[in-house]
């Protein structure tokens, strides 16, 4: 994850430390936390017609991506 290449590609060794990777690992899990009661106290805000909109939108989201998976999945296999 994201605090793993932080800790393995930061120049500074003290990083590496317990007293480092617990103030990586802490920040990034305060963020994580924050950013989900801001997201769910944003999402009371949004009318309910876009809300209901962005459930189907991420089926969408998830079907795209799957898409584009396969076909460039199949162009390697050369099909």
């Amino acid at each position: 994850d994201e605090t793993f290449a932080v800790a393995m590609f930061s120049p500074d060794a003290e990083v590496l430390t317990p007293a480092g990777m617990l103030g990586l690992n802490l920040g990034a899990w305060m963020s994580w936390w924050l950013g989900s009661i801001a997201g769910a106290w944003a999402a009371g805000l949004v009318a309910k017609s876009i809300n209901d909109a962005m459930a189907v939108m991420l089926y969408g989201l998830f079907i795209g991506l799957l898409v584009v998976g396969l076909i460039y999945g199949l162009r390697g296999l050369g099909l």
